[in-house]
């Protein structure tokens, strides 16, 4: 069984954090199981994003941390450092801007992404594929009740761009697309 990619909960109007996936999912969406992706629900608003990744970072601190090349936007929806960047577990590098995107980065652990995706658009209407960086991709549309997201591998680094629910996916895509390594400081 695959694994969902956009394992999100919602804290507050904005921010979006990614998380395991014990955290939640419908209760009366009969597809909503262990394996079922988590991004059509918000969570429990009680958790700040701070105490789930306490350890806020620099992009270069991360960047030496998740072992992956740092991808930074550049698009108006995602305009300079951000509101800041968090370190996970994993670890993972989450970067959040004011628009409600937040950046994702970590080592890519799917042993065969594309075979992921495409079980996921088999199996939620609100996933489907696509290409982004001249790479496949995962798409989830916030038009179809996701909190909306773009998935890829490039090299052996997994790349997340996260919506809010409010962003369109073709926004959000074009945010994936303006990604382009980080020059360190």
């Amino acid at each position: 069984m695959h694994q969902p990619w956009l394992k999100i909960m919602r804290f507050g109007p904005v921010v979006a954090v990614t998380l395991m996936m014990a955290c939640g999912g419908a209760a009366e969406d009969p597809r909503q199981t262990s394996s079922a992706p988590t991004d059509r629900a918000a969570g429990p608003a009680s958790i700040p994003p701070d105490q789930l990744c306490p350890k806020q970072v620099t992009v270069d601190q991360g960047a030496e941390t998740i072992g992956v090349p740092v991808l930074l936007p550049n698009d108006t929806l995602a305009e300079g450092s951000g509101l800041g960047a968090l370190l996970c577990p994993g670890p993972e590098l989450l970067i959040q801007y004011s628009s409600g995107i937040t950046i994702s980065e970590s080592k890519n652990t799917l042993a065969d992404p594309n075979a992921e995706w495409k079980g996921l658009a088999d199996d939620y209407p609100e996933f489907s594929l696509g290409s982004t960086q001249g790479v496949a991709a995962s798409l989830a549309d916030p038009a179809k009740g996701a909190i909306g997201g773009v998935q890829f591998v490039l090299g052996n680094g997994r790349y997340m761009v996260i919506g809010n629910s409010e962003i369109p996916l073709d926004d959000l895509i074009r945010v994936s697309n303006s990604l382009a390594a980080a020059e360190a400081s």
